[in-house]
């Protein structure tokens, strides 16, 4: 999706990985596989960001408005159309659902 959407997202939506693995090498290889060379990537290590945020599965998504307020969290599964909701954000139109 930001492959397909790097012209009309570059500046304005930013995607980023957050990943729980064991180990960076795991990140390293699973970020490899998928091919998502393109995405920024953060490993959590010790962090104990999924209790702030009450991350309790993967995956999981925080969708962030332009003011920087959570917009949406939950399975990605659950958002018909991510697309249209980053589109959407761009143009301050707020997501329901």
């Amino acid at each position: 999706m930001i492959t397909k959407r790097a012209d009309d997202w570059t500046g304005s939506v930013r995607i980023i990985g957050l990943s729980i693995d064991q180990n960076m090498d795991k990140v390293k290889d699973h970020v490899e596989k998928k091919g998502w060379g393109n995405v920024e990537h953060y490993w959590r290590s010790k962090s104990s960001c999924s209790e702030v945020y009450s991350v309790s599965g993967v995956p999981h998504v925080m969708i962030i408005d332009k003011q920087g307020k959570i917009a949406y969290k939950g399975h990605p599964a659950s958002r018909p159309n991510l697309e249209e909701d980053f589109d959407n954000l761009k143009k301050d139109i707020p997501l329901t659902g």
